[in-house]
């Protein structure tokens, strides 16, 4: 497995001397599960680059029509459904083929939307549609159609551990939080342009009344309290006991 930059750095440092929380004066990751399990949005950090980029988050299950709707019209960044590679290829969905000048290194499906006939995938609802359609462990390949109007994101099976990308994160903070192995991601959006500031994404994270945290703090949980794969099978089901050390902690 290929670890990112973020986890060879920490497995450097013996677990008894790892500061925790990484970041203070923001969320800790007990934190960010949490609101993970209330099914309310949050907002996760990623600063491993020279351009610090933030998304808001909400676990898949709970991406109902009237949050996506708040995120088209208030965070205006690109919405992506979150899924585990096995899912991915659970639903035999193609991957975008990328110019040999993109530096993207997140992978991206053809966009999808239900099978269904009564949809035409552009409303919010219809997209509300269409992830709960993906999730859902009784569906069959044949429930998912191309092209569509929601891009899914395909994330490492091995999570932040292999990968430390956004989706990765957010995916990982659902399954740890219990819940289904998914999660839709909005870039979070200034009046123009991304925001690519920490005091920007505090700011923006307080004025919609949001936790935040970093993808970084996240890696470093998962070091300390141990790993987990998603099954194979694509099922979106956890095949490892829900996390409960963290909450006899408290």
């Amino acid at each position: 497995m290929h670890l990112h930059s973020y986890a060879e750095r920490h497995l450097e440092v013996p677990p008894d001397q790892q500061k925790w929380p990484l970041h203070r004066g923001f969320s800790s990751i007990e934190e960010i599960i949490e609101e993970a399990r209330a099914g309310r949005c949050f907002v996760l950090i990623d600063d491993h680059t020279d351009i610090a980029v933030a998304d808001v988050v909400i676990p898949a299950q709970f991406a109902s029509s009237d949050v996506l709707g708040w995120m088209y019209r208030t965070i205006r960044g690109l919405v992506r459904l979150a899924l585990p590679a096995g899912r991915i290829n659970y639903f035999r969905l193609q991957t975008m083929a990328k110019s040999e000048t993109c530096d993207l290194s997140s992978q991206f499906t053809l966009s999808i939307k239900s099978s269904s006939a009564d949809m035409t995938g552009v409303l919010s609802w219809d997209r509300a549609r269409t992830i709960a359609v993906a999730i859902d462990p009784t569906s069959t390949p044949t429930d998912l159609t191309t092209p569509g109007h929601l891009f899914a994101l395909v994330t490492a099976e091995g999570g932040v551990l292999e990968n430390a990308g956004r989706g990765e994160a957010a995916v990982d903070i659902a399954d740890i939080a219990g819940l289904n192995a998914s999660a839709v991601i909005c870039e979070a959006m200034g009046a123009t342009d991304p925001l690519q500031s920490i005091s920007e994404f505090r700011n923006f994270a307080r004025q919609h009344d949001m936790k935040i945290a970093f993808i970084s703090d996240l890696v470093s949980y998962r070091l300390r309290y141990g790993s987990h794969k998603y099954l194979a099978d694509g099922s979106g089901s956890k095949n490892h006991p829900r996390e409960t050390r963290t909450r006899s902690r408290r």
